[in-house]
């Protein structure tokens, strides 16, 4: 176990938990879409286990990549269990990254990772993008 790897993760999340400005998991929809996806994930804290770690890490980061007034959906999700995940294990970290952003899709990978940096799970996603807000109307 690397323990100042533990340590430094630790103090991340704190940092983290204590830069949020809304309870967790809480975003209102006009504030989402009204601002670039990278600002609204400072509002956000991923949560849960192995599905919702991963879907979270996936999510993030096609999320970071989204203009103002743009949004996406899961298209596709798939996940591999690589090794349980058992009390020994104090924490793990979901890392995600985007492979492919284009106009209408976006492809992401992500991996659940102990300190020790053993593979725990890993995932990947296609995401559909649109616009999340109404064209403006044409004046004649």
């Amino acid at each position: 176990m690397n323990t100042d790897r533990l340590s430094q993760w630790q103090a991340d999340e704190a940092a983290v938990r204590a830069a949020m400005t809304l309870p967790p998991g809480t975003i209102p929809i006009a504030d989402a879409l009204t601002r670039p996806g990278i600002d609204v994930l400072g509002d956000m804290i991923a949560g849960g286990w192995y599905a919702t770690l991963l879907d979270s890490a996936l999510g993030c980061a096609v999320h970071t990549t989204m203009q103002t007034g743009r949004g996406y959906t899961t298209l596709e999700m798939k996940m591999n269990l690589v090794r349980a995940i058992g009390p020994d294990v104090q924490l793990v970290r979901a890392q995600g990254r985007t492979i492919h952003v284009g106009r209408q899709t976006a492809t992401a990978e992500a991996q659940l990772v102990g300190p020790d940096g053993k593979l725990y799970a890993h995932g990947s996603t296609t995401c559909l993008i649109f616009d999340a807000l109404p064209a403006k109307a044409k004046t004649p």
